[in-house]
């Protein structure tokens, strides 16, 4: 649009350059005639018009004109007489000529110029609006950026939230097992494990569901642990625990005369495990998994658990081998 008016603007003022320039010539007594319409029918009516000049003077000179209160009476004379006023039209149109072609160049030369100074301004405008474009592209990238670092924020918060706020079924420290010997002569050994637990989370675990299991194998076992081997004693409890709530899960394990002898001899010992499955608050699921094998004699018949190098893991969505078993939540 700038452009346009500029161009307008010095159309207009080479307008009135030129009518001031033809206001100019308002005192010559001759009416210019039309610029002929090639160079070629030019060359010819500038001839005709020397030959006829020429032909005047000419019979001039043949028939001079008497002298007389009247002059002469010939035509031609009359045209000799009137050679002066032709040749000062003839130079007039010249003048004309020349005024018209100097005007057409001057025209000529203020367009070229409007030209260049419109295809200057178009290029300003062009890499004007290029940098617009770049400021805008730019200014993209900052709000995309800004909105991925917002939702990125807002992801942080809402993780830290739900770490602080979940439920974490943990297994406690003090637990233990305890050997209780026949009282009849028909009674077997028996062994208690007590795994204590607790929810020390802020927020309930739904959906409770756990199994434990206990063992006999020699020192060096590595596994599998296994809910439905043969041999294994199992446990289940499915409740719900609140922010807090503590509970015991008790597996029991009654070897025969012969294991018992292996156990006292510490060629073999006693390992119990288990998986606590359960639902948070923010409705994902979660396991704790624990195994332990018979430790250290405490006080009388009281006896700690160690704690195996895997099988222990809290807050994890691996129930290792307990999916089979449990009750799909």
């Amino acid at each position: 649009m700038g452009v346009v008016v500029v161009i307008a603007v010095l159309y207009v003022c080479v307008l009135v350059v030129l009518c001031a320039n033809d206001r100019g010539h308002k005192g010559d007594t001759y009416l210019p005639r039309p610029v002929a319409k090639n160079e070629n029918e030019e060359h010819e009516r500038q001839r005709k018009a020397a030959d006829e000049k020429q032909g005047a003077r000419d019979r001039a000179q043949q028939s001079p004109p008497p002298s007389g209160p009247y002059g002469s009476l010939n035509p031609d004379h009359a045209k000799v007489s009137t050679a002066p006023d032709a040749q000062k039209a003839s130079d007039s149109r010249s003048k004309t000529l020349e005024s018209i072609e100097h005007k057409q160049l001057l025209f000529n030369g203020i367009l070229a110029g409007c030209a260049v100074i419109g295809l200057g301004i178009a290029t300003y405008q062009g890499c004007s609006i290029q940098r617009q474009i770049e400021l805008a592209r730019d200014a993209n990238v900052v709000a995309q950026r800004a909105a991925k670092a917002t939702e990125d924020s807002n992801r942080i918060a809402s993780e830290t939230a739900e770490s602080q706020l979940k439920a974490y079924v943990v297994i406690q420290s003090d637990s233990g097992m305890t050997y209780l010997p026949p009282e009849e002569p028909d009674d077997k050994d028996l062994f208690i494990a007590s795994v204590h637990v607790k929810n020390t989370g802020q927020t309930p675990a739904y959906k409770v569901d756990s199994i434990s299991g206990a063992l006999q194998a020699p020192l060096d076992y590595n596994g599998p642990f296994d809910y439905t081997l043969p041999g294994v004693t199992t446990d289940r409890i499915v409740m719900a625990a609140g922010p807090g709530r503590d509970w015991t899960i008790e597996v029991s394990y009654e070897p025969n005369a012969q294991d018992f002898e292996l156990i006292k001899k510490g060629d073999q010992t006693i390992f119990v495990f288990g998986t606590i499955k359960y639902v948070d608050a923010f409705g994902k699921k979660r396991c704790t998994n624990f195994r332990y094998r018979l430790g250290d004699l405490i006080e009388g018949n009281d006896y700690n658990l160690t704690f195996e190098a895997e099988g222990n893991d809290a807050d994890t969505d691996d129930c290792c081998c307990a999916e089979e078993v449990l009750v799909p939540l």
